[in-house]
């Protein structure tokens, strides 16, 4: 179900029921990319991408690009630009079997919209400022660059996984893949280490959810990317 492509024509685009990712190279190798991917591969949804190779493409584009990413939904006409988090949500909603909202109603899905906007704020946020601060600089990023609050989350996240295998619920939701891609972008630039960390709980978590098989999956395709 995964096929990628350079151009989606208006043709492509007409006969292809699955969500086409669109976005510049450099966008489509970020874990923003990522949380998309593993939520599409969780769902077990068809998956297109569309690179946009110029600027050119990029400003012909009529989906609304924000940071050049976006999600186009399997009838052609409905985009959602910029919000990772609102893709992934989109994706959740055409698969409602898939749990990635939860399985309790609007009650476990507010769980999850809570836990994802706290990996956006507590984790991405930080750990974003702290690489432009380090890129501006010359210098290496390291622990000692990142804010507090990073690691305060982590350690608040700790605690609330003493007792869930899961952040909501009792299996992978929105909430555990936009962290987790959050922690994994924090492994890659070598902020936080999974093998020397202190947080027991938060580790087995981690460990859990990037050896399963769809965000190894998702994994694959945006590293097939670069």
């Amino acid at each position: 179900n995964i096929l990628d492509i350079t151009h989606c024509t208006d043709q492509h685009m007409s006969t292809f029921s699955g969500v086409v990712l669109t976005g510049t190279n450099n966008e489509l190798c970020s874990y923003r990319s990522l949380k998309v991917l593993a939520a599409v591969t969780y769902a077990s949804l068809p998956l297109k991408r569309n690179v946009l190779n110029t600027p050119a493409e990029v400003a012909s584009q009529t989906t609304p690009l924000a940071k050049s990413l976006a999600l186009s939904l399997p009838d052609g006409k409905t985009h959602i630009g910029g919000s990772t988090s609102a893709m992934m949500k989109a994706v959740a909603l055409l698969s409602p079997a898939s749990g990635l909202l939860g399985n309790r109603g609007g009650f476990e899905a507010s769980q999850v919209d809570s836990w994802v906007q706290f990996g956006w704020t507590a984790l991405e946020v930080p750990l974003a400022a702290s690489k432009q601060s380090i890129s501006a600089s010359s210098s290496n990023i390291s622990a000692t660059n990142i804010p507090a609050d990073f690691f305060s989350a982590t350690y608040q996240l700790d605690h609330h996984l003493k007792s869930n295998a899961y952040i909501v619920g009792h299996s992978v939701t929105n909430a555990d893949i936009a962290i987790c891609c959050a922690l994994h972008e924090a492994v890659s630039n070598k902020v936080w280490d999974p093998r020397s960390s202190e947080m027991k709980d938060v580790v087995r978590w981690y460990n859990g959810i990037v050896n399963q098989e769809f965000f190894s999956l998702a994994l694959l395709i945006l590293n097939s990317a670069t």
